[in-house]
């Protein structure tokens, strides 16, 4: 909220400015796309085959790797795509008048989806999460796909672009380079839809198709939300233009 207010950005995020791009419908239609295919074709192997021929080399590379300093590190990780830490940061951006209409309710909605997907996903494969004896920390529950990988997608990666797009347009309309400090929070955003699912792998408690399957429920659950917003957006401005 901080880095906002510094960089008067607040004019940038409405719905009509983040969603109404040509582009967006374009891009946010395909990655929709990209996203359930993906899911599909890995759902498909698992409830078919159960894994997959790569799992086991990636996830033994990754534990290959095991150091008590990356482990903790790991472990601040995961903790970033926890439940209650998506709930913090999203009511955050729905309480904050700024960030609400724009932001906070497409995000919140984007994760909603994605935790439905997760759960119908979880209960119908009942995949049995790796042997307990690799587990750094205590999970259970179900493995496929990956909650905090299907969580930190949707949630952190729709915030890197939407505050991209806000940027670019504080940019274009107002002559606004890009700030340090929102830089620094561009890459921590893009970081974190990538490592939490990482760190998942590295702790012993997925497969890599787990987390494979997570990033592409996530880019499904973002990708449909950006579309839908972006096509309302370009319906009221035909209507409006017709009147």
């Amino acid at each position: 909220m901080y880095i906002i207010r510094n960089m008067d950005i607040s004019g940038q995020l409405t719905i009509e400015k983040l969603y109404s791009g040509r582009k967006t419908t374009l891009i946010s239609a395909a990655a929709a796309v990209i996203g359930a295919a993906g899911l599909l074709i890995l759902t498909y192997m698992i409830a078919v085959s159960g894994g997959t021929s790569w799992d086991d080399p990636v996830r033994e590379w990754f534990y290959s790797m095991r150091s008590p300093g990356l482990t903790t590190l790991m472990e601040l990780i995961t903790r970033m795509g926890e439940w209650y830490t998506a709930t913090l940061i999203l009511l955050l951006l729905v309480i904050y008048p700024k960030t609400r209409n724009g932001i906070g309710i497409p995000a919140s909605c984007a994760v909603i989806l994605s935790q439905l997907i997760k759960s119908v996903l979880k209960t119908a494969l009942t995949r049995p999460r790796p042997d307990e004896i690799l587990h750094l920390i205590k999970q259970g529950g179900w493995s496929f796909p990956s909650g905090h990988s299907i969580t930190s997608m949707t949630m952190y990666m729709m915030l890197f672009i939407l505050l991209l797009i806000a940027v670019s347009h504080a940019k274009k309309e107002q002559g606004l380079p890009a700030g340090p400090k929102m830089i620094a929070l561009l890459v921590l955003l893009l970081f974190l839809s990538f490592a939490v699912g990482l760190s998942r792998i590295y702790l012993g408690v997925h497969y890599p198709s787990d987390v494979l399957a997570g990033w592409c429920g996530g880019v499904f659950s973002a990708g449909l939300v950006f579309f839908v917003l972006s096509l309302r957006c370009r319906k009221d401005r035909a209507g409006i233009q017709t009147t």
